[in-house]
């Protein structure tokens, strides 16, 4: 099933971080401490994938007393019903942190529910959205948190986000990887179907399409006379050359063009000859085409 929905039903389940964390102090909201609960959300948009299977999508919701309210979903599960695993208010630049440090509060039994209720008033005012206001309403509570378990629990917290740091570069750099892969199938293809129809042009013209061996281009001069004609020519890491006469085979300088682009590459180069002396012009060096080495098949379909 596509994850574009307008309006979808999701699962906030009683012992996660939603239930526990999350909608307590974020929106004020208490759920089910035995029972998951379905809610409705609509007007969803933003949706993207994530490398993990999670799901983001922004939405609105009913909140308490009828209110609309807006958050940033992160659901689990590809298919309905999904299950909410944390909500972002969208109006607060350190909400990210904040889930961490949420979860790892409630893991060392610094906080409850009822402690996220009490301060979701604060939170709104943006006095209870940090690691140090946390501490001080903790202390206020429960008693002074110790300078040792601040120390550890700000350690425990640089290694919860260098592992996301280094999770969002992973992330960036298969991005980066992937767009890499497109581009070259992409220029692939496009090589493939360029020798594909030269073959088809030579055969309907009574020629044969020769290939040379992989080479490494390095150099490609213009204008260079070659057997009385204005010719480009090329010039191959193996000390090889290939010339073709530009006034007949490139009057636009595309294959000159696309040659000065190939320069470093590794490349094949091509030459018509006629059916009945195959290596007419082959043998006098001259080039027809030039293409990537590692795409168009020596012979293509």
């Amino acid at each position: 099933m596509s994850f574009n929905e307008k309006n979808m039903t999701v699962v906030v389940m009683p012992s996660e971080l939603a239930a526990l964390d999350s909608f307590p102090l974020r929106y004020g909201i208490r759920f089910s401490d035995e029972e998951k609960t379905q809610i409705d959300l609509f007007d969803c948009k933003d949706h993207k994938e994530t490398r993990n299977k999670r799901l983001k999508v922004t939405a609105n919701f009913i909140g308490q007393d009828d209110e609309i309210l807006t958050g940033r979903f992160i659901l689990s599960d590809q298919n309905p019903p999904r299950t909410v695993v944390t909500v972002i208010r969208p109006d607060n630049e350190s909400e990210d942190s904040l889930s961490d440090l949420l979860t790892l509060l409630r893991k060392k039994k610094k906080i409850s529910v009822e402690d996220l209720l009490e301060w979701h008033p604060l939170y709104l005012k943006g006095a209870a959205n940090t690691f140090e206001q946390l501490i001080e309403l903790i202390g206020k509570k429960h008693g002074l948190v110790s300078k040792k378990e601040q120390e550890d629990l700000k350690a425990t917290l640089n290694e919860v986000f260098k592992h996301w740091e280094q999770a969002e570069d992973e992330l960036r750099e298969v991005k980066g990887e992937n767009q890499n892969l497109a581009m070259e199938n992409q220029e692939q293809k496009e090589e493939i179907e360029r020798l594909k129809a030269e073959k088809a042009k030579a055969v309907s013209q009574d020629q044969v399409i020769m290939q040379d061996e992989p080479r490494i281009l390095i150099k490609v001069d213009r204008d260079i006379n070659y057997h009385g004609s204005r010719t480009t020519r090329l010039t191959f890491e193996d000390g090889s050359r290939n010339w073709m006469k530009v006034a007949t085979f490139d009057q636009d300088l595309s294959v000159t063009k696309r040659a000065e682009n190939y320069i470093g590459k590794r490349v094949r180069t091509s030459c018509w000859n006629p059916k009945n002396d195959p290596g007419k012009w082959s043998r006098m060096g001259y080039f027809r085409n030039i293409y990537l080495a590692d795409y168009p098949p020596t012979q293509p379909g």
